[in-house]
């Protein structure tokens, strides 16, 4: 897990076959980062492709028309595209799972003429069909679902962005779910990837573990992070816990919690004996 990520950075500049997946617990939070994911594509003259849900789309859109964009001559000349996920996802699903032949020819033909209009330039793409999976309890066919995306990503040379309302502090969360969705991403961020968490985190680990075991887990998870996902260290500290120390780890994410949520001022949890489990 790499952990010299700048979150902000992915919502500004696309990058090459880039899959990033948002994990957030608010609405607001959403719309402003596919607000800045789009308008930042639209600024740079990049191709952006947006498949949300109607009200996702409805407010990127009067937010982006807010800015000074226009949004009917930019899909005039090919630059937007956008699509209606919960339409969208019924016609590519057969039961539980997604049908590769039918997502080929709705989201890949999608992917395909929005190429084709500009093909010189630079395309970012926002998926919400995931999230509407896993919103209904089908994380398994959420993930067959990414993995079409990926098959998508390195032909065509687009970068992505989906989202899942998910709560990064929630430990069950850690037990499978957050795990599945690295595995079909390039780089992983959350609603609390700032500095202020990262504080938050360290306090929690301190209260919990020591100072010296604390600094020993930061320093352990990242020289044994792989590189198949970027994450915060923040993120990776959060990782390396719930592998190594699952019982431990519990307890942490919830003193985090607890600091993130408290008032300013408020009393520190009493320290526990730490449960290298």
């Amino acid at each position: 897990m790499k952990t010299e990520l700048i979150p902000a950075q992915l919502l500004e500049d696309s990058g090459d076959m880039r899959h990033v997946v948002q994990l957030y617990r608010g609405e607001d939070f959403l719309l402003q980062a596919l607000e800045s994911f789009a308008d930042a594509g639209l600024r740079k003259g990049e191709t952006v492709l947006i498949i949300a849900t109607g009200p996702h789309l409805s407010a990127c859109t009067s937010a982006l028309a807010a800015k000074g964009h226009n949004l009917a001559a930019a899909a005039g000349s090919g630059q937007w595209h956008a699509y209606n996920a919960e339409i969208l996802l019924p016609q590519i699903m057969s039961g539980d799972m997604p049908d590769a032949k039918a997502f080929d020819a709705l989201v890949g033909a999608a992917i395909r003429q929005a190429i084709g209009f500009r093909k010189k330039r630079k395309m970012r793409a926002f998926g919400e069909l995931v999230n509407l999976l896993s919103e209904n309890d089908n994380l398994k066919g959420a993930e067959a679902l990414e993995d079409l995306w990926n098959e998508l990503v390195p032909r065509y040379r687009f970068s992505l962005y989906c989202a899942y309302a998910m709560d990064a502090l929630d430990p069950k969360r850690y037990h499978g779910a957050v795990q599945q969705v690295c595995r079909t991403h390039s780089h992983f961020v959350t609603d609390l990837d700032n500095g202020q968490f990262d504080n938050h985190l360290g306090q929690a680990l301190r209260e919990i573990l020591g100072s010296e075991l604390s600094l020993m887990v930061r320093r352990m998870a990242v020289s044994e992070r792989n590189f198949t996902v970027r994450m915060t260290e923040a993120e990776a500290v959060k990782h390396w816990l719930f592998k190594n120390m699952p019982l431990t780890a519990d307890k942490i994410l919830n003193a985090a919690r607890h600091h993130l949520e408290a008032p300013t001022g408020a009393p520190a949890l009493t320290r526990l004996k730490p449960m290298l489990a």
